[in-house]
């Protein structure tokens, strides 16, 4: 068996002449390139190669190229313009919150909110350094700032209950310590911050009772911010640069308005030994961007008195933990323990408002839903712990007007004190005509007594929660009462006047209203010979007729009365408080 010969390799010798090359193996015009081991797929792999190192390339030293434009811009530059306070010229910073974080021994830490961009058309000199500037910001992209330690400067206010003018637009007021945080520099491209900083060195405690103040009252601040900026990009220093930010809080300066009042929602009355023990829940619309986390504090709270500046003291108040949240309504805890009035309360004032004490005109205004003036001081006396040390200087300093408001209810029927008035046992004594002692003429006219008995059911506005074990009484009334007839449902026709002007003793009686619970006090006297003066005769003989023919007359009675109120703090006279019901004369 013949075994087949393997097939050798091709050699020069067995190929064409017209296709061998030379002894050297090359031709000078080939018609294939040489063949060098390469396949198509790692061709494919190189190409691909080359285009990622390609782009490692970009990534890596493309913000370096930026970083050394910039650097190259600004130290050619520095020696005769200051380019890097042109950029800072750019730079726009708003603020859209400021928070209290804690109170801390040293200081307070604050909570900002806010957003910045560069606006690198804002750069002054020629546009050619501007369009510099943002060509090598768009490879870097975003700069580093370095913690650094600032000085916030407040506007001077000249409040003469803080600080004076001294012909300084801007004071010291406290040291703020910024920490590090990332800058977008591209044109017009925003960076929101996020950013807590501590607050120190209170240059002034003066100063810091108007930013409390000022805050409490929603007015607006301006601050000054200055600092130096410390700029890097990837560990590569770009210099110290001053920096200089002015601001405000709440620009629009709207203050309290009717939206803005401090109002009660729930108070209790509480009697304990030697005094009256209270305590309060109160809520206002808070319209402005400064959260905070108020600790317990103790303050003196002072009512308005005869005029608008002034004040009189009324008790020492503390307030419950308060999370002050922006833009909404917040509700407010408050105690306080209340041994005396201040005896200015009952003095009588001056001027327009002679008759009248300060306590009636607190008392008037609460009945017909006017604002009333509190004004809170820090007290100099917090309890151990409460409060740092350096806040505890600052609180005596800090002075806040707050207008107050009872919500009287949309219909106005929370303003009816007097829920019912009963006249009965009424008896008119008419004494005869007086005869003309000289002849010839009509005599004085007779005035009649009137003789009844007047129960009237007092009911307090809800708010007030009032308790038995108050002791709340009205030991004497008087005043003076006009009576009307009552002929149809919207006509009523005044036919007397009832002058009431010894005090006249009176009893008072408790009793629960069955609808809401709350509890009603029932005052009764006895009018006795008191003086009717009559202005409409024929109108008063068709009531005196109506109640010789059915036994009663339906009436309004409006009156002003001044009461003697005993109270668990002592016995005060009220005036001119008014009162209106509809009743029936009874005999």
């Amino acid at each position: 068996m013949s075994i087949p010969l393997a097939e050798s390799e091709p050699t020069n010798s067995n190929i064409p002449r017209a296709f061998r090359g030379s002894a050297d193996n090359s031709e000078t015009t080939p018609l294939l390139p040489e063949y060098t081991g390469d396949t198509v797929n790692s061709l494919s792999k190189r190409r691909r190669g080359a285009r990622y190192y390609f782009s490692v390339f970009i990534r890596r030293y493309l913000p370096l190229l930026g970083v050394a434009i910039l650097a190259l811009v600004v130290l050619v530059q520095t020696a005769s313009v200051n380019w890097g306070q042109e950029f800072f010229n750019g730079t726009i910073v708003n603020i859209d919150n400021v928070g209290f974080e804690q109170f801390t021994e040293n200081g307070v830490s604050l909570r900002v909110r806010g957003n910045i961009h560069i606006n690198y058309t804002l750069i002054d000199h020629a546009s050619y350094r501007s369009w510099a500037l943002r060509l090598g910001a768009y490879p870097l992209h975003s700069l580093t700032v370095g913690r650094s330690e600032s000085v916030l400067e407040l506007k001077n206010y000249n409040n003469k209950a803080t600080d004076k003018d001294d012909g300084q637009d801007y004071s010291h007021a406290v040291t703020a310590h910024l920490p590090q945080f990332d800058v977008n520099i591209r044109h017009n491209e925003t960076t929101h911050f996020d950013l807590v900083t501590n607050l120190t060195d209170f240059g002034n405690p003066s100063l810091l009772a108007t930013i409390v103040k000022r805050i409490l009252a929603q007015k607006e601040i301006e601050f000054k911010y200055k600092t130096q900026l410390r700029l890097s990009k990837m560990g590569i220093p770009f210099g110290s640069w001053p920096f200089t930010v002015q601001a405000v809080v709440n620009p629009e300066n709207l203050g309290f308005s009717d939206s803005k009042l401090l109002r009660l929602e729930q108070l209790q009355l509480e009697k304990v030994s030697g005094g009256l023990g209270v305590s309060a829940a109160v809520s206002t619309f808070y319209n402005l961007s400064v959260s905070a986390d108020i600790p317990q504090i103790m303050w003196d709270m002072y009512l308005a008195g005869c005029g608008d500046d002034e004040f009189i003291y009324v008790a020492r108040v503390e307030n419950s933990p308060i999370q002050l949240q922006p833009y909404k309504s917040n509700e407010i805890q408050v105690y306080s323990y209340v041994q005396q009035l201040d005896p200015a309360f009952s003095q009588h004032c001056t001027g327009e408002n002679a008759n009248h004490t300060a306590l009636d005109q607190l008392v008037q205004k609460y009945f017909s839903g006017d604002v009333i003036n509190v004004q809170v001081r820090g007290s100099d006396v917090q309890k151990p712990g409460a409060v740092p040390d350096w806040m505890a200087q600052v609180l005596p300093l800090l002075h806040v007007d707050i207008p107050f408001r009872f919500d009287r209810g949309p219909d106005g029927d929370d303003q009816k004190l007097v829920r019912e008035v009963e006249l009965s046992n009424f008896r008119l004594i008419i004494p005869p005509r007086n005869k003309n002692p000289f002849g010839g003429g009509p005599g004085q006219q007779p005035i009649p007594k009137l003789n009844a008995h007047i129960r009237a059911t007092l009911q307090p506005p809800g708010e007030l929660n009032l308790t038995k074990d108050l002791d709340l009484t009205i030991d004497y009334a008087r005043g003076l009462a006009d009576l009307y007839y009552r002929t149809t449902s919207t006509i009523c026709r005044k036919f007397a006047v009832v002058d009431i002007r010894d005090w006249l003793p009176c009893t008072t009686d408790t009793a629960k209203d069955p609808e809401t619970g709350n509890l009603r006090y029932i005052v009764e006297f006895d009018l006795v010979n008191v003086p009717m003066n009559v202005t409409d005769e024929s109108t008063f003989s068709e009531v005196a007729r109506q109640i010789f023919l059915k036994g009663s007359a339906p009436i309004l009675l409006q009156a002003q009365i001044d009461a003697d109120v005993a109270t668990p703090l002592g016995s005060f006279v009220f005036s001119d408080i008014h009162i209106e019901g509809e009743t029936l004369i009874k005999t």
